[in-house]
């Protein structure tokens, strides 16, 4: 049975009735059931086609899949991330993190812009810690050109994703690492991965307690629990940044690591001894915790 684009779209809305955002998932969701973009699926409005393809992927979003994972890919930093089950889905507010990281490597002694350039330290060393799909890491590896990035993730689901999104670029690199351990020295899985000391970590580590991830919505809660679970106070995966990892950092070194809500301050006081700086994100929510050395 066929069926115009228009009427299938309006079809597919009413089986996201319940969704407030129905209109522009059914937009995405056409847009890959039907191989057109949007201005292409308004102009073509009264072509006649088969609309299983779209409501076949209505009723997943209907059920509660996160649209990211149906869609297979999220732009994040303009940029598409291929993403999916077992990785965390790329989130506007954690592109602070990125907006970070280029303001402090484009400066000197780095001086690293969208020109592959060694700067004047030599290529400075980056690493993203809880890499997941690697969308922080690899928005700095793909405008700071003359910067060397390593991603760590743990997560064997979260890996394929992490290994075709580095794929384009030659200055990341991938490694499967559990960082509550000690820093990778040349030892197991990343036995090419041997550092000392390096100029920039960031991370996006689980910070969700423990207790509060039954309350999270159905569609979050289809992430990876690896990915959101922070300990009983949420705060486990940061007093390990304050142990291991801050020590690792360079003389004129920074780590910033995103947090949630109310988290901010307990973060800052973990990183005493350190030039600590609060960053609010878009909603004006602290969301950043950045640590100089």
């Amino acid at each position: 049975m066929t069926t115009t684009i228009s009427r299938a779209m309006a079809k597919a809305r009413g089986m996201l009735q319940t969704n407030d955002d129905a209109r522009f998932d059914v937009l995405c969701l056409a847009e890959k059931a039907f191989g057109l973009d949007k201005t292409q699926l308004r102009l073509r409005g009264e072509r006649l086609i088969d609309p299983e393809p779209l409501y076949a992927l209505a009723r997943r979003r209907a059920a509660g899949e996160p649209l990211q994972y149906i869609l297979g890919a999220w732009e994040f930093y303009g940029l598409p991330f291929a993403v999916g089950p077992g990785v965390l889905i790329p989130r506007p507010e954690t592109e602070l993190l990125v907006d970070l990281a280029l303001a402090f490597l484009r400066e000197p002694p780095y001086r690293c812009g969208d020109i592959p350039s060694k700067g004047e330290t030599g290529a400075p060393l980056v690493l993203d810690l809880c890499a997941g799909s690697g969308c922080v890491g690899l928005s700095v590896a793909r405008h700071c050109p003359g910067v060397q990035v390593h991603l760590i993730e743990l997560s064997e689901e979260a890996m394929p994703y992490l290994r075709q999104n580095a794929k384009p670029y030659p200055n990341a690199s991938v490694h499967q690492w559990d960082i509550t351990h000690s820093a990778p020295s040349g030892h197991g899985s990343c036995a090419a991965f041997s550092i000392q000391y390096c100029d920039l970590i960031l991370t996006n580590p689980p910070y969700v307690r423990t207790d509060d991830i039954p309350a999270l919505s159905e569609e979050v809660r289809r992430e990876p629990s690896m990915a959101l679970d922070g300990g009983a106070d949420g705060l486990r995966f940061y007093r390990v940044l304050a142990e291991r990892w801050l020590p690792r950092l360079r003389p004129g070194g920074m780590l910033a690591a995103e947090c949630g809500e109310g988290q901010a301050e307990a973060i800052a006081a973990m990183f005493a001894g350190y030039k600590v700086e609060i960053l609010k994100d878009f909603r004006g929510i602290p969301r950043v915790v950045a640590a100089g050395a």
